[in-house]
């Protein structure tokens, strides 16, 4: 499928698409092939895992079956088995299944859960600071992601502490709050104070608003 095709299965851009499958790979959910006609496949490991393992357990059955086969009135005979198969297992593949797996998975690498629990908590605190309707805005895939990449590289610069990185995110959203120009007193009267386009889009954004802060 093409990545503008995962794009349509979670009603998202091909930028935000390509942001969460990269989550997915780092958080070791999924693999991706990516083949000549630009086509692309992800591929569920966890499943991938279970059929290599059928497979491997399929050829021993069999290799002890033909191992015992012809041995007179003392062979093993082995009856066949509802669930084995002597055609091939496929790899599980997740392109019909992309809108289920993508949001939200629950790890995140080492420390995942606590890293989404954090930006989770960053999250709110924008929206409280920011004065953002929670009712209109909501943690989507695309923002969570763009939170979780500034959290990661605040932890690299704060020498892993959790504390110290979520004060850093912390910093960035007062910095915005105490923008006037962000908050709408520039010449086109708009306010730029996006989550995912203004504050967290990209670490040399995030790292301009820690020289503000």
């Amino acid at each position: 499928m093409p990545m503008i095709g995962y794009a349509r299965e979670i009603s998202a851009t091909v930028e935000q698409t390509e942001a969460v499958i990269r989550e997915l790979i780092d958080m070791g959910i999924c693999e991706i092939e990516t083949h000549d006609n630009g086509k692309v496949t992800l591929i569920n490991r966890r499943m991938d895992r279970e059929n290599k393992v059928r497979e491997q357990s399929r050829l021993r059955a069999e290799r002890f079956k033909e191992k015992h086969q012809g041995g007179g009135d003392n062979a093993i005979v082995t009856p066949p088995s509802s669930s084995s198969s002597s055609s091939p297992v496929h790899k599980n593949y997740v392109e019909t299944s992309v809108s289920t797996a993508l949001p939200f998975p629950s790890k995140n690498g080492a420390g995942g859960a606590e890293i989404e629990r954090r930006v989770k908590l960053v999250w709110e605190y924008y929206l409280e600071h920011l004065g953002k309707n929670p009712a209109l805005l909501s943690f989507s895939v695309a923002r969570r992601s763009k939170g979780v990449s500034r959290f990661k590289e605040a932890l690299k610069k704060t020498g892993g502490d959790y504390d110290k990185a979520e004060a850093l995110m912390r910093s960035c959203v007062d910095a915005m709050a105490g923008s006037e120009f962000h908050s709408g007193s520039n010449d086109r009267g708009r306010q730029y104070n996006s989550w995912e386009k203004n504050l967290f889009k990209s670490l040399e954004q995030f790292e301009g608003w820690m020289e503000r802060a």
